[in-house]
């Protein structure tokens, strides 16, 4: 859909002039009523950010993904998205094929073809120091493979959309649903976690041409967005304007205490948003527990312990309440 995957940002920071007045979407459908009469969630899409290509898919999108299913009562499919490298150096084409997922928690409703639970894993070209791909060209492909007939999905314009992304998947998030929008498609939520696009002050590949991606903004056709970011430490997140724009000034424990402690507090952000969906107490993203008093650390006596933030936001817990964009 874009030839230039690489190109500044500066051409891009100003939210679309869309020709079409997406405040006066109606609803979309409802294909089949929700446990306890609630909103149907559509399509729910969750991605990583920068990757060293060792390990391979972070564990943490699987429990998000498991902890949204659980928190809803859902019995909808969910699958995982696969980004593949171009099979060639002539080749500027991604690979996505997707795999769909047994579910690994039990829920007691009927199945549902109007909700969608789906990760996606670009690890194998996420280290861009190696493979020199921009956000905007992984976002271009996805764009492409969502609408096409390959992708086993319903229309994405008869579906609510909420897309979650940490750091340069908050990048791709954004990306996409600008893509979506050319082709008036509304995105009920955005959420970007610590949004961090590679710029030209971040490290780049020695004697190469710099990866620039895709700015983090909000788009017209996006109805809500909200940001949640920390500036402790390398990564920083950004706020975002247009947005709920909510900064942590304090994120101790959890992955301070792993593998990841020198990116602790943009990984944190990861565990604060978890910890707004899963309201038990530890939450945890498999390997990586939230201990009771950093929980109470990382949010404010109104959130609630995360109770009343993040993921309640969404359209199937409490659309009435949220917040006015704070950053204008």
């Amino acid at each position: 859909m874009r030839k230039d995957h690489n190109q500044q940002s500066e051409n891009l920071v100003m939210p679309l002039d869309f020709s079409k007045d997406f405040g006066a979407l109606e609803e979309k459908p409802l294909f089949n009523p929700q446990p306890r009469g609630r909103f149907c969630t559509g399509l729910v899409l969750i991605t990583h950010g920068f990757d060293a290509g060792f390990i391979g898919e972070p564990e943490w999108m699987g429990a998000m993904q498991n902890a949204i299913i659980k928190r809803l009562k859902s019995n909808a499919r969910m699958g995982r998205i696969h980004v593949a490298r171009p099979e060639s150096k002539n080749d500027n084409e991604l690979k996505l094929s997707i795999e769909w997922l047994k579910q690994k928690v039990s829920v007691n409703s009927a199945g549902s073809d109007c909700e969608l639970f789906i990760r996606l894993d670009w690890t194998e070209i996420a280290n861009y120091l190696v493979t020199g791909i921009s956000t905007a060209m992984i976002a271009d492909s996805l764009a492409s493979y969502l609408c096409s007939p390959d992708s086993g999905l319903r229309e994405l314009k008869e579906l609510p959309l909420h897309f979650i992304g940490h750091s340069r998947g908050a990048s791709i998030m954004c990306e996409l649903a600008k893509i979506l929008g050319k082709e008036n498609i509304l995105v009920e939520h955005v959420t970007t976690l610590d949004p961090h696009p590679l710029t030209l002050a971040d490290p780049q590949p020695p004697g190469k041409k710099p990866v620039i991606d895709a700015p983090v903004t909000k788009y017209d056709n996006i109805r809500f967005m909200d940001n949640y970011w920390q500036q402790t430490s390398y990564p920083k997140g950004k706020p975002v304007k247009g947005a709920y724009n909510r900064c942590f000034s304090r994120l101790p424990g959890a992955y301070h205490h792993t593998i990841h402690a020198g990116f602790g507090d943009h990984m944190n952000v990861v565990m604060a948003y978890h910890a707004t969906i899963d309201l038990d107490f530890p939450p945890s993203t498999i390997s990586v527990v939230l201990k009771d008093n950093h929980r109470r650390t990382f949010f404010t006596p109104e959130e609630e312990n995360g109770a009343k933030t993040g993921f309640y936001f969404s359209r199937t817990i409490s659309p009435e309440s949220r917040p006015a964009p704070n950053l204008s």
